[in-house]
């Protein structure tokens, strides 16, 4: 039987998007404040406690249903090693609902998954401090300068080679690479820097992983801000 590639799937909050060798396309996720390419709209979703419930906080809102109608909606809890929660997006219309587990706070990560299984870029909000039940985008000060091309593991294959290349005009200081669910290793394990004009290789022991069984997270600071790199194998 002829091995197939392992989907590798590399998303940002502020780059640009390059993913090569098995015929991969490549997307962009920079986050202004409308950001149609993810499928959602800040301004449609909603956070609010849930008060004396085992899951804290509820988040709910509308996609876009040309887009997203019939999918899911994958969450991740950026700064935590909590796995991603998922929940179905409605067809008609495409809204959704989901009870966050203790510990969903902060810097949050939205991607619709349509139903055909493209996943679509990557919408990173925090609570507002402003409007009662409300999330704000992030910015993205990476947006056109930071790419990943990911050398893809064939099935049984051990290791994936992921490449990060920098054309930002400042230094990109990377902490240390984290796993979702400590499911792989990933060299190097301690925080690098990535010099503009430059390029750097991680190597990630895949192993038998399952498609979109675990995630790796890297945390950047660019101009004083922190951005993310998850890339999901």
């Amino acid at each position: 039987m002829t091995p197939t590639p392992r989907v590798v799937r590399a998303l940002f909050l502020s780059a640009a998007l390059t993913v090569a060798s098995t015929g991969c396309t490549s997307t962009e996720t920079g986050n202004p404040p409308a950001q149609p390419e993810t499928g959602l709209d800040a301004g449609r979703i909603t956070l609010f406690t849930i008060p004396n419930m085992g899951d804290p906080f509820l988040l709910s809102g509308m996609a876009d249903e040309a887009l997203a109608a019939g999918g899911t909606l994958r969450v991740t809890a950026v700064e935590t090693d909590l796995p991603a929660a998922v929940t179905p997006i409605g067809t008609s219309p495409a809204t959704f609902s989901i009870a966050l587990p203790a510990g969903f706070e902060g810097w949050l990560r939205l991607q619709v998954i349509r139903a055909d299984g493209e996943r679509l870029g990557p919408l990173d909000v925090l609570p507002s401090d402003i409007a009662l039940g409300a999330v704000e985008p992030l910015p993205s000060p990476l947006r056109d300068c930071l790419s990943v091309v990911a050398d893809l593991a064939l099935e049984g294959a051990s290791e994936a080679i992921v490449r990060l290349q920098s054309d930002c005009p400042e230094t990109l200081s990377f902490e240390a690479p984290t796993t979702r669910l400590g499911l792989v290793d990933v060299t190097p394990a301690e925080p690098f820097e990535l010099l503009p004009g430059r390029r750097v290789s991680l190597t990630v022991g895949v192993g038998a992983l399952a498609d979109g069984q675990e995630d790796v997270v890297l945390l950047v600071e660019a101009g004083g801000e922190r951005r993310a790199v998850t890339i999901t194998f």
